[in-house]
């Protein structure tokens, strides 16, 4: 999996990991800095921090947490966050 390069490419990339964003913990604040390289004052320059981001979403993809229903018997606690850039 190679990072995006053009902003057609980052636009797929983007739209593809909105079908899975729910199973990634801080994805949006994971991807703030290739979402911002689609922003209409920035150019599409691929930094560290963008590379970081793709790196820390295809480790994900690599090994995803296993999902099963919750134990009815077990107490169920809910965690929630909010940032200046993302709500999860």
């Amino acid at each position: 999996m190679v990072p995006p390069s053009s902003e057609s490419g980052i636009r797929s990339f983007l739209g593809k990991l909105g079908a899975i964003r729910r199973f990634i913990l801080d994805l949006s604040f994971t991807i703030h800095p290739i979402k911002n390289l689609l922003k209409k004052d920035y150019s599409i320059d691929w930094t560290e921090d963008c590379n970081e981001a793709f790196n820390t979403v295809k480790r994900f993809l690599l090994s995803p947490p296993t999902l099963m229903a919750p134990k009815l018997d077990h107490p169920l606690i809910l965690y929630s966050r909010a940032t200046n850039v993302s709500l999860a």
